[in-house]
């Protein structure tokens, strides 16, 4: 019975994803900063794949409440007028983007009214940026028709504003202030900031939010209490700096051996909780969790062992049970018998493929996009 007090309790909260969108972070870090256990709050974070996820769980009652932009909530959420969404907790005013011009066109392109007819870069087509870019075209007169919308991905993005290929581009954070703090590009409008959007747009906006559903709203107090544990996660993360973890390292390298126990707690207490849980479950940001307890034990067997497997005579019992895995990878693989397995031709190291790669490198480069 307490069991099942306790799962009536437990607030499911839906995450737009990817989950690397930095709209989220204070999410992410009052979960594992145990900000909502602080509160008295017991939050169940639900990660989706898609930017559309965490509308369509709402939606569908398979959340009580969902983080995720007002685009897609209205897109992709609640029809019936009793479910209409209510906002709980913004979390950013826009897209955490800015309006860049580049060095080249900084002459050129002094203003809104400059870029009719002009190529703006985009990293992906129909992002939700997008949609504040058309507001600002819009108070200026213009339409997006006006523009020419060039999508080219994150890194060829920053080599298109460099190059001059585009005249501006929406540049997300954090490669934009990246870009203005190191000279290569002038802002024509900030969305990165509350006070930055309102002073672009005229007026406050809300882009990335929690929202819950009109006919089954949390308790007051529990929304009060998830308000709270968010704030105090904003707050960590304006305290936090770029190297924190490195300002709590020695700047000269220890004269003397340091017990194994101390070792350990500095490990817990500087290393862990600046590094990214990939391998938990429910992350999803480049690759799902792929560590296991075979692969575990067979890091432990190697370094052990310190075998130097360059040669047979270097570790013939090395080379040899490879030999023997890679074959059997060849029948799992349904490659067939004729496939050299065995032979130098096919077995082999990065150090060759480098001695072969490095020379050709500069006659076969040519730009190219992501």
């Amino acid at each position: 019975m307490l069991g099942l007090i306790v799962l009536l309790q437990t607030l499911v909260l839906a995450v737009s994803g990817p989950p690397t969108s930095p709209e989220y972070l204070p999410i992410r870090v009052a979960e594992a900063e145990g900000y909502f256990a602080l509160e008295g709050l017991a939050v169940r974070v639900k990660m989706t794949r898609a930017e559309s996820g965490a509308a369509e769980a709402l939606a569908q009652g398979q959340a009580d409440l969902a983080a995720t932009t007002l685009e897609a909530m209205l897109r992709f959420g609640l029809r019936a007028t009793s479910q209409a969404p209510r906002l709980v907790f913004g979390l950013t005013a826009a897209p955490p983007v800015a309006l860049l011009v580049g060095a080249s066109h900084v002459s050129t392109v002094r203003s809104i009214d400059d870029l009719s007819a002009l190529r703006v870069g985009v990293t992906t087509p129909g992002a939700p940026e997008h949609a504040w870019f058309g507001w600002l075209l819009a108070r200026a007169g213009m339409s997006v028709a006006q523009v020419s919308v060039m999508s080219l991905g994150g890194r060829a993005l920053v080599a298109a504003i460099d190059s001059g290929e585009v005249h501006v581009a929406l540049v997300p954070e954090p490669m934009a202030t990246r870009l203005l703090s190191q000279g290569r590009a002038k802002l024509l409008a900030d969305f990165r900031t509350p006070r930055a959007v309102a002073e672009t747009l005229g007026t406050s906006t809300v882009n990335a939010a929690v929202f819950a559903r009109a006919d089954r709203r949390p308790l007051d107090r529990d929304l009060s209490a998830m308000t709270r544990a968010l704030r105090k996660a904003e707050q960590r993360i304006r305290a936090g700096e770029a190297r924190e973890v490195a300002g709590k390292l020695p700047a000269r390298a220890p004269e003397e051996a340091e017990p194994f126990a101390r070792l350990l707690a500095d490990l817990d207490a500087i290393v862990v909780p600046g590094v990214t849980q990939v391998q938990h479950p429910r992350y999803f940001g480049w690759f799902p969790s792929n560590a296991t307890l075979s692969s575990a034990l067979g890091d432990l067997a190697t370094a052990g062992l310190g075998a130097l497997g360059i040669t047979w005579q270097s570790a013939p019992a090395l080379t040899e049970v490879e030999e023997v895995v890679v074959e059997w990878l060849r029948e799992l693989t349904a490659l067939p018998p004729s496939w050299p397995s065995r032979s130098p031709r096919v077995v082999s190291t990065g150090s060759p493929m480098t001695l072969v790669y490095e020379p050709t490198m500069p006659s076969t480069s040519a730009p190219w996009r992501s």
